[in-house]
């Protein structure tokens, strides 16, 4: 398992990592693991969250995050991060953000129907791409529930991303990476 990356915490420090289970679904390995740490915006508070990673082959993702409203945001957005507005049925639930410029091509990943299969998932989580990478975090105050039931969740989904964007997520490497020569100068 390689290291944990993560734009959503901006930790300092990890404390540990535990629990973890490595599979694959469809011929994408994934882990899903415990991990404490402090973050860099709240410094005396250790958190622990129910991670669950997921690699997309060459693909470069900007970093986008689909965060769950009640989540707290554990790091400053980045000056030029934009929220896109979802349909209204959603935005109860979910706030989508991502660099500018990139809008067209998240709310390709983000359709009507991988966010209806994600609000159909209970529980409270948010979903990271960043790297060639997608994180799914279960928030600390779910932990409390027993591990199977997260690790569970995290699988279902990991799947209904894989099932709804599979393709789409390899196909859009191309485009991130004229994206990202044009508007990373």
């Amino acid at each position: 398992m390689k290291g944990f990356k993560s734009r959503l915490f901006n930790y300092s420090r990890t404390v540990g990592t535990e629990d973890v289970l490595e599979g694959e679904y469809r011929q994408h390995k994934f882990h899903i693991f415990k991990t404490s740490f402090y973050t860099k915006k709240f410094v005396s508070l250790l958190n622990i969250f129910t991670v669950g990673s997921s690699e997309f082959g060459q693909t470069q993702f900007p970093h986008i995050l689909l965060k769950d409203k009640s989540m707290k945001l554990y790091q400053n957005t980045e000056l030029k991060d934009r929220t896109i507005f979802l349909e209204e049925e959603y935005l109860k639930d979910f706030v989508l953000y991502c660099p500018e410029d990139y809008e067209i091509e998240v709310l390709q990943i983000f359709t009507h129907d991988l966010l209806r299969s994600l609000r159909e998932i209970s529980g409270r989580f948010s979903i990271e791409f960043g790297g060639n990478s997608v994180y799914v975090y279960l928030d600390k105050d779910i932990y409390k529930r027993k591990h199977l039931e997260d690790f569970g969740r995290i699988i279902k989904v990991i799947s209904e991303i894989v099932d709804k964007t599979d393709g789409l997520l390899f196909r859009l490497k191309d485009d991130f990476e004229v994206l990202d020569e044009y508007y990373k100068k």
